[in-house]
């Protein structure tokens, strides 16, 4: 996302090992009337500026992930950026957005005490803190994934002794 950022990932840095993957969680308020992923698709298609989504900010990885959604679907919803997940929840509670894409972490308690409804995870398979929750790709995007992680990665050089201790 950076013009410069002074080195080139995929050239300079070796990979050590990967810490976590954090897939992004698709929810919409119990009273919605959007009850599915295809729904919401519907309507966006059928009226491009019907569907706003809320997120924690331009270019955090749930918003990306919404983007290749966007780009594989064919159709488009208007991104509501807020400063956190925080106030996305709180204006999704509230009604003034009609979706929002953050991390699932985020959505689980406000699904767990039924006043948010899941459409669907980004990752491969369903995510274990919601098995209840759809993916995309069961949503109708077969071989759809799109997940955050977190890794070690080193300076290319990096003597191996400090890389096998990472």
């Amino acid at each position: 996302t950076m013009k410069n950022p002074g080195l080139d990932p995929l050239k300079d840095l070796t990979p050590v090992i990967q810490v976590a993957i954090s897939p992004s969680l698709l929810m919409t308020r119990v009273d919605s009337k959007y009850k599915t992923l295809g729904e919401v698709i519907a309507a966006a298609k059928a009226n491009p500026n019907e569907v706003n989504y809320g997120t924690a900010g331009h270019g955090t990885f749930p918003q990306l992930a919404v983007e290749l959604l966007m780009q594989a679907g064919n159709f488009k919803w208007t991104e509501v950026p807020y400063k956190g997940a925080a106030p996305a929840i709180t204006d999704l509670l509230g009604g003034h957005v009609a979706l929002a894409a953050l991390s699932v972490a985020s959505g689980m308690p406000h699904i767990a005490g039924g006043k948010l409804r899941g459409l669907a995870v980004t990752s491969a398979k369903r995510s274990p803190a919601l098995p209840d929750v759809p993916t995309v790709a069961e949503s109708g995007f077969p071989g759809f994934e799109a997940v955050g992680w977190l890794g070690i990665l080193v300076p290319n050089g990096t003597p191996p002794d400090i890389i096998a201790k990472l």
